[in-house]
């Protein structure tokens, strides 16, 4: 029977819950491909019958052995008794024929009680496996659920506007004046990754008047959690975002030679500005690309889905396994 079959399907249904995509807003929560996950658990169940059949086949074969060597041992002694009708001296042969087919007769039954055993402990280790995997799985299942209702209990702060009223001494050429205040916690989106400040951020901003323009350059101070892509668990990280901000005064000339379309605001009639999402976009520039709670992380089993962080699985990898076509790059660094 072939070991890997169950297990190879086990460690589909794992890899395919690790490579599905997150809710948009809620990196906890994966969209999984429900069909191809009943297509995989189809196959499971269609398995353990196939391989308890290849267990019986075992048996089979061994018991066609015994019937062979009980047919042999009868025509042996149908032989001397053969002899011995024609050749009534001769009956020590007889014994000795009959000698011979019991002890065929008893290796046969041994051999036979051996195949059995055997086959009935390869099956018993292969459940104690498939066991031991699912145990790994449904664990793995439990801790993302656990999180994700952590995550639930855990109040979402939305964006508040963060507006300043600039004072008309500041529409003048040169003018300059500086800003500072605490950011409420709040969430933010960045990708498919959403990263919480549960506490306060701190912010300052410099407001300079460049001559038909508002040029806002600053810094804003927070920690942000997120779920680790690698183990799930979470990682968190102190952030420091250059704020920056460039607004046209209305009615006002300002020289745009080397500034794109994209690069500048119209400050509002009324002379209102609002930081909030200039404190968005510096964080968002911050954010790793690949969150790690460390980057010695070594992720979960895709086969078992076991925390390794906490501890090697008994997983070996199979000996067919694809050469990583990343290992080249292992150890490289992309600060």
């Amino acid at each position: 029977m072939d070991e890997t079959g169950v297990l190879g399907l086990l460690e589909e249904l794992s890899i395919l819950l690790e490579d599905s995509k997150a809710v948009f807003g809620k990196s906890n929560m994966r969209q999984v491909d429900i069909t191809a996950a009943f297509e995989i658990m189809d196959e499971i169940r269609d398995l353990f019958p196939s391989e308890f059949a290849q267990a019986r086949q075992i048996v089979r074969e061994r018991q066609a052995l015994l019937d062979d060597a009980e047919a042999e041992a009868n025509r042996l002694i149908e032989d001397a008794r053969s002899q011995a009708m024609t050749i009534a001296s001769e009956q020590e042969i007889v014994r000795i024929s009959q000698q011979q087919a019991e002890t065929i007769m008893a290796d046969a039954r041994e051999l036979e009680r051996e195949t059995r055993a055997g086959a009935e402990d390869y099956a018993d280790e292969v459940f104690s496996h498939v066991e031991q995997s699912l145990d790994n799985v449904l664990g793995q299942v439990r801790r993302v659920r656990d999180r994700l209702n952590h995550n639930r209990s855990v109040p979402r702060y939305a964006v508040q506007p963060l507006p300043i009223h600039i004072p008309t001494h500041l529409l003048a050429a040169a003018e300059y004046r500086n800003y500072e205040a605490d950011m409420p916690p709040f969430r933010l989106s960045a990708g498919v990754d959403e990263y919480r400040f549960a506490e306060p951020l701190r912010w300052q901003a410099d407001i300079t008047n460049t001559g038909g323009a508002l040029l806002v350059t600053g810094t804003v101070e927070g920690r942000a959690a997120t779920a680790c892509a690698r183990c799930l668990e979470e990682a968190a990280f102190d952030v420091v975002g250059e704020i920056e901000g460039y607004f046209l005064i209305s009615g006002a000339e300002a020289e745009l030679d080397d500034i794109e379309e994209d690069e500048f605001d119209v400050l509002p009639e009324s002379e209102v500005l609002d930081m909030a999402p200039l404190i968005e976009a510096a964080l968002v520039l911050e954010m790793p690309l690949v969150p790690l709670c460390d980057e010695e992380c070594k992720g979960l089993c895709p086969r078992c889905g076991q925390n390794r962080n906490e501890g090697e699985c008994a997983c070996e990898a199979p000996e067919d396994a694809a050469p990583n076509p990343f290992a080249a790059l292992e150890g490289y660094r992309f600060d």
